[in-house]
């Protein structure tokens, strides 16, 4: 499992992008002796700025293998996408050519209880593609195994 204190340096130094370093460090701060935050500790309005690029997944497990639904979705987010996923489970929300990439990503993030930072560029409703910074964040009640995702999405060129 990830010790956030202990990695919180070296993993910060990956990030590129100045607001998913900020909801990173704030990630950090509510930190219990390097475990996992929980969603009760995260208060968005800690981070107004970043509402707009904010998203929470649940993550919900059965028989060792995890399903995920949107549980919020920031404006700037329901905007580029051209839909609000909001309440929808990842399978009714992506396509079939995306839905075991980004299942995978976070079945990653949810199994290691470790953050992920990336660049991309994706396909949203009928722009061309948009490239993207994206921040993952595990969040667990109850220190260990992840519930709740806490996410970031930059968008670079729109």
């Amino acid at each position: 499992m990830f010790d956030v204190k202990q990695s919180a340096s070296a993993f910060r130094d990956t990030i590129k992008s100045q607001p998913l370093a900020r909801l990173y460090d704030y990630w950090v701060s509510k930190s219990r002796g390097g475990r996992l935050p929980s969603r009760a500790q995260i208060d968005p309005l800690d981070v107004p700025e970043l509402l707009p690029i904010i998203f929470l997944v649940d993550v919900a497990w059965s028989r060792g293998e995890p399903d995920f639904r949107f549980r919020l979705v920031g404006s700037k987010i329901t905007e580029i996408v051209g839909s609000d996923p909001t309440g929808r489970n990842f399978s009714s929300f992506y396509d079939d050519a995306n839905l075991a990439p980004m299942t995978e990503l976070y079945s990653r993030v949810a199994r290691h209880g470790e953050p992920f930072v990336n660049n991309s560029s994706a396909p949203f409703s009928d722009k061309d593609f948009v490239k993207l910074a994206r921040l993952l964040l595990p969040l667990s009640e109850d220190g260990e195994q992840v519930d709740m995702i806490l996410g970031a999405l930059v968008f670079e060129n729109v």
